[in-house]
């Protein structure tokens, strides 16, 4: 075979020795191709001059978005891969104007004259006039334009003016630029006379002004001349908190800065997704929100409202906006930051009917139990629930009134009272369909309270659970006898041990007395993906062989990514089975959270030996992060040459980060060792980073 190979009638020798994506058709070169990305362009590019001109012609797909940074200015490999194909472009990182302006010269040189979204991160454009005369020269067929922590202050409507099709417009200054620039009531000078100033902008449909300018000086002017905004994200309450927190001297009033919600539907009667005045988004409200942009002729009527009740901005208009829209609404989050005036929600949560409602977060909301089991029976659609530091107890009278929630798949429970663990066993028996379920800072007033009880409970009801999320749950009063209230509670809840759990995701942190055991118990769970738990420290000492019962019993279920803090020992053997592990991509050990170890048991420590080995033998993992442990049974050579070892295979790809320190090191190996921490052999932060393509990086 070798004798064949090498000979030059062999067709395998041919195309050894040509370039092989030649000899392919171009539907399949083409094909190829559209799985590199442009880093993958790049190195091809730099091959050979064939190559180069190959990767060139087919660039068109994988460059039609870019980001640029600084030291891109001297950096022409990619120019030939620009031209007007490109549709987006990302700045980031330009603290200079020059330097920023210079690249944007740049990619209009080359061809980039149809891009469609243009993103500034961390930018500084401070001078207006240069700024407008350059944005000018990318708007012609812009329609998205993004700043986020921007370094200045941004004439706005001269922006809209400027680009003729702008249709969505984010900014959000950085805390530096609201204290140096002005940005609450000063508008920037543009010193231009050809940029005028038109009387409406029909085609702007999203705005986010999250941020805290004077509403009367210049955020009513713009909303006043954009009557078809569909969705908009005005100043949140965390931005002012930001401010406040960095820079009290420059913090306005907030009530000024709030536009007054019957103005705003007013000017903008077609808005469907509002967050003004917002505690908190997430990422399904941005996703949300590109829903109603995206099929505008779906949505008529408010559908999405976020607001949060404060000081001079009160409960009576959010009320008559909540019930005027209260037959379209699909999403509310309504929060309140203010001193109780002895009202509270309750007699509008009982009077309102949100029919279409999908979900629903309420935060700091002042209101009794009875009135919110009323909004919820009165929400046949809702799919999501989120109680959020609620000054109540829930107990199992108040929930027997609620009617079962059949499509509720999400309930989140945060900082808030069960009267006992029946209290959930009841909230649980009315959701038949729940998928994710998140139980945080919520403490029983009543014991007994045990882990293997919890999750017993909660696994018996839910059937459908595919998300378990459970942290800082405790008990108040612990002193009942915890094996007869568990005897009771499962002998209530109709047990039927037939049923085949189907957990993917389990979090378990800050709660007492998890052990080995009741890791073996969650590892009877076959579907299980991920798993992230923080041990007690107490109830696994000296239980080692039970870590590998546990780890044994792993290899039957789908672990994917597998997290296990304040472990006190990592011996070779469990290890050794964490390396045979098919489907486990992400492993994460840690000790308890100080470099010293601080413990009668004594510091953690993982093998050393095991370690290495299960680098170097594991084919699925790609990530491993150990931090605040020891390595025992390992020479100091041995950890001066661990990275040549971990990387003394090509095809291993691994890479390593995190902290380090080595004592007397020499230059060559402080260069090789650079973001690594290994004190007398003490890990305090290690991170293995296996790139999943076949090239390897060495930071």
């Amino acid at each position: 075979m070798a004798t064949a190979i090498a000979g030059t009638s062999s067709p395998l020798a041919r195309l050894q020795h040509s370039n092989f994506l030649n000899a392919l058709p171009r539907e399949i070169v083409c094909a190829i191709l559209t799985y590199l990305d442009q880093q993958d362009y790049l190195t091809g590019m730099e091959t050979c001059k064939a190559w180069k001109k190959l990767f060139t012609d087919h660039a068109r797909h994988a460059w039609t978005s870019i980001q640029l940074y600084p030291h891109d200015i001297d950096d022409h490999r990619r120019d030939g891969c620009l031209g007007s194909h490109v549709k987006s472009v990302t700045f980031k990182g330009f603290d200079e104007e020059d330097t920023l302006y210079r690249v944007v010269k740049k990619i209009i040189g080359r061809g980039c004259t149809e891009i469609e979204t243009l993103v500034f991160i961390e930018c500084t454009s401070r001078n207006q006039t240069r700024f407008l005369a350059h944005l000018r020269r990318l708007a012609p067929s812009l329609t998205h334009l993004t700043m986020i922590e921007h370094n200045a202050n941004i004439a706005f409507l001269r922006v809209f003016d400027v680009c003729p099709k702008l249709t969505h417009f984010t900014y959000k200054p950085s805390v530096e630029a609201y204290v140096d620039c002005n940005v609450y009531d000063q508008e920037p000078v543009v010193r231009n006379n050809d940029v005028l100033v038109r009387e409406k902008y029909p085609s702007i449909v999203y705005l986010c002004m999250d941020t805290i300018i004077d509403k009367r000086l210049r955020l009513e002017p713009i909303l006043k001349k954009c009557p078809n905004i569909r969705s908009f994200i005005g100043a949140s309450f965390i931005t002012y908190g930001e401010i406040l927190n960095r820079s009290p001297r420059v913090s306005p009033l907030y009530h000024t800065a709030v536009v007054d919600l019957d103005k705003l539907f007013t000017w903008c009667p077609r808005i469907s997704f509002l967050e003004n005045n917002w505690f908190c988004s997430t990422h399904n409200s941005r996703r949300q929100c590109r829903k109603y942009n995206d099929n505008p002729e779906q949505t008529e009527g408010l559908q999405h409202l976020g607001v949060c009740e404060t000081d001079g901005y009160g409960r009576n208009q959010i009320e008559y906006h909540l019930k005027k829209s209260q037959r379209s609404l699909e999403h509310v989050t309504l929060s309140q930051h203010t001193d109780d005036d002895g009202i509270g929600w309750s007699a509008i949560f009982c009077s309102i009917c949100l029919d279409q409602l999908r979900t629903l977060r309420l935060r700091s909301i002042c209101a009794d139990v009875n009135s919110i089991v009323a909004m919820i029976n009165h929400s046949p659609l809702l799919e999501s629930l989120t109680l959020h530091d609620m000054q109540i107890t829930i107990d199992s009278i108040a929930i027997q009134s609620l009617c079962i929630m059949d499509q509720l798949h999400t309930l989140e429970l945060v900082e808030i009272s069960l009267s006992d663990i029946n209290s959930l066993v009841t909230i649980l028996e009315h959701c038949p369909i729940l998928e994710h379920l998140t139980i945080n800072k919520t403490h029983l007033d009543r014991g007994p309270f045990m882990v293997d009880l919890l999750i017993s409970t909660i696994n018996s009801h839910s059937t459908q659970l595919k998300y378990l999320n459970i942290i800082d749950m405790r008990a108040t009063d612990n002193s009942d006898d915890g094996e007869d209230a568990a005897a009771e509670v499962l002998d209530s809840s109709r047990y039927d041990p037939t049923h085949v759990l189907v957990t993917e995701t389990i979090i378990l942190q800050g709660m007492p007395m998890i052990s080995y055991g009741i890791l073996q118990s969650i590892a009877g769970i076959k579907p299980l993906r991920c798993l992230n738990v923080q041990l007690d420290e107490q109830a696994c000492s000296g239980k080692e062989n039970d870590l590998l019962l546990f780890a044994g019993m792993l290899a039957e279920t789908a672990i994917e990514d597998l997290t296990l803090s304040y472990i006190r020992l990592v011996p070779d053997d469990v290890l050794a089975i964490f390396a045979e592990l098919p489907r486990l991509t992400r492993l994460t050990m840690g000790g308890p959270q100080s470099i010293a170890n601080e413990s009668p048991t004594g510091p953690a420590h993982i093998n050393g030996i095991g370690l290495l080995r299960l680098i170097s033998t594991s084919r699925s993992l790609c990530n491993i992060t150990i931090s605040h442990m020891r390595m025992s049974e390992i020479a100091d050579k041995d950890a001066y040459d661990m990275e040549d070892r971990v990387l003394e295979e090509r095809d291993s790809n691994w890479a390593i980060s995190g902290e380090k320190y080595i004592p007397n090191p020499t230059d060559e190996k402080d260069d090789l060792w650079r973001n690594f921490w290994l004190n007398e052999q003490a890990l305090h932060l290690v991170e293995f980073q296996r790139d999943l393509k076949v090239r390897r990086y060495l930071y």
